[in-house]
């Protein structure tokens, strides 16, 4: 095989050279090999003209309100909407705690306390799993936010 096949000629000798062993070494590529060099006609053919600066040009004309949206949020405003979504979190722990102390107690009547301990440890262990993933969504909410974009706007219709 040719370097022609690959990339219309522009060079990549050394994928043409591991192709071209391995082309050599496995039995199925020598009883029906694949047709590269159609495949390269094909792709010579039809090439992708991309425009990079065209289409940067688009993206950021599309992002422009986005991205004055996040430049103009202040660190004060973060860190009042990030103690705003911090301030129930005492109260919830607290609540938490409770019922998993009574589903300890509870439990530890009827089961034993090894038994007992691995269960609530487990709830208590989901419950801080779902807490991560409750406050790591408070930067996305807070983004949406400062952009003005309503709850309504966030499902996309298709």
């Amino acid at each position: 095989m040719s370097e022609q096949v690959f990339h219309g000629g522009q060079g990549v000798a050394d994928g043409a050279a591991r192709l071209t062993a391995h082309a050599r070494e496995c039995e199925e590529c020598r009883v029906s090999p694949l047709p590269l060099s159609r495949m390269a006609v094909l792709l010579d053919s039809a090439p992708a003209d991309i425009d990079a600066a065209g289409m940067s040009a688009r993206v950021v004309l599309r992002l422009r309100g986005e991205l004055q949206a996040v430049r103009g949020m202040s660190w004060r405003r973060v860190l009042v909407q990030l103690l705003r979504a911090l301030l129930p979190l005492p109260a919830v722990l607290a609540v938490d705690a409770c019922v998993l102390g009574a589903a300890y107690w509870l439990g530890s009547a009827v089961l034993p306390s090894a038994v007992v301990a691995y269960v609530v440890l487990s709830g208590a262990a989901f419950l801080v799993f779902v807490f991560g993933l409750t406050y790591a969504v408070v930067p996305l909410l807070m983004a949406r936010q400062a952009a003005g974009v309503s709850p309504s706007v966030w499902v996309r219709e298709r």
